[in-house]
């Protein structure tokens, strides 16, 4: 009889003893699984929504003083960069330091004050970009906030508190009160942490208010970074060696941050805890089960080597009456993950980038096909094989007599 029959055959006489190892592995590739999943997901999701577009256009300048001549970024500096074949725009940009004001000064967050570009708009959650207005600052702010929704403060006033200089390294508070026209995409990384868009016209005075200014809208020390825009249809990797060929500090695409949203980092918490803890668990009680089937099978294996069966044939047709009941658990497992992941990702629907269904959070990872599963049945079959390789190496005299 081969192994396999040998597996089977053992497999359908002890089935019962083998259903409590089913459902741990199916509930480890459940639940451990369905975090590894959804937290693989959710970055490419960002990537996939935010970053595409213009985004695959996009490449980043910033100071360099190991090249590009002073290593500062000024006039001169933006008109090399669009004098380069295949450039379609280029736009400099500087950061003011605030705090945004969110119910009083108690609750006030670290934000960095950006003047809107025409190269390259941050995506939106709602509203739309600020203009210059006589009336008063329009400003677009992080639709989320430490962990907290703006979308109260669509259409409302708010205080933004700026920091302006008065004399060499003195600094004073000075509060502006602007109106949130529009939230941006909180996964919006590229203008730094909580972006707060303003009008160039506004932040142009700002700037120089602060005396940082060498003229309006250049900052004394130069731009913070500049952003160059491909023409479409040019690879933007040709640009980009050309722009790393004048010795200038480049990089492509946009910066993102695809960190999991509060709703969705406590269960990929407990879930790689399970994964983890369900692993180990899982070994031990399959080492000891396997132990305990062993000491009511000696007899089985004793007679199956008077029959002339080699111990590694006997010790693989048992590790497969294992792998069995660890392939059907494998099942459970992805068709539980799915299932889970479907039900995290609905439930965090309002964390999920506009346009995107939740159903891509349940998607398969690479991960989730090429490490975790491969890893359960692995652990099952290592776990499985020492204690019945222990008993299959005894001669079937000393078993049959033992095991009477």
């Amino acid at each position: 009889m081969s192994i396999v029959k040998l597996a089977l055959v053992g497999f359908r006489g002890m089935w019962r003893r083998y259903v409590f190892l089913t459902v741990l592995v199916g509930l480890v590739l459940s639940v451990g699984g369905a975090g590894l999943v959804v937290s693989d997901n959710f970055s490419g999701v960002v990537r996939d929504s935010i970053g595409n577009g213009v985004g695959e256009r996009l490449i980043t300048v910033e100071p360099s003083f190991t090249g590009g001549g002073s290593g500062e970024l000024h006039t001169a500096a933006l008109r090399d960069l669009v004098s380069i074949k295949g450039v379609e725009g280029v736009s400099g940009h500087y950061f003011l330091s605030g705090d945004l004001v969110l119910t009083d000064s108690a609750n006030a967050v670290p934000v960095t004050v950006v003047p809107v570009s025409s190269v390259v708009e941050p995506p939106l959650r709602d509203g739309r970009l600020p203009d210059g207005t006589p009336t008063g600052v329009e400003v677009a702010i992080p639709a989320v906030v430490d962990g907290v929704s703006t979308s109260d403060r669509l259409g409302t006033t708010m205080p933004l508190v700026r920091n302006v200089s008065v004399a060499p390294g003195e600094t004073r508070s000075q509060t502006e009160t602007v109106t949130v026209v529009g939230l941006v995409d909180e996964h919006w990384q590229l203008d730094g942490r909580n972006p707060v868009y303003a009008p160039p016209e506004v932040t142009d005075q700002w700037l120089d208010g602060t005396g940082g200014a060498v003229e309006s809208g250049v900052p004394r020390g130069g731009f913070t970074r500049v952003s160059v825009l491909a023409d479409t249809g040019v690879d933007t990797s040709d640009v980009l060696a050309a722009i790393q060929a004048k010795q200038y500090l480049a990089s492509a695409g946009v910066q993102l941050d695809g960190s999991l949203p509060r709703s969705l980092d406590s269960f990929a918490g407990v879930a790689k805890a399970m994964r983890w803890l369900g692993s180990i668990v899982g070994l031990v009680l399959v080492f000891s089960m396997v132990r305990a089937l062993m000491a009511g099978r000696y007899r089985e294996i004793g007679i199956l080597k008077s029959l002339g069966y080699r111990r590694a044939t006997i010790a693989a047709a048992f590790a497969g009456e294992s792998l069995l009941a660890a392939l059907l658990g494998c099942v459970l497992g992805v068709l539980g993950c799915f299932a889970v992941a479907l039900l995290v990702g609905r439930a965090a629907a309002t964390d999920i980038p506009d346009g995107v269904s939740y159903r891509t959070l349940a998607l398969p990872t690479a991960s989730y096909i090429t490490v975790l599963i491969p890893g359960a049945l692995i652990a099952v079959a290592v776990s499985t094989w020492i204690p019945i390789w222990r008993a299959v190496r005894r001669s079937a005299m000393s078993i049959l007599q033992s095991h009477r």
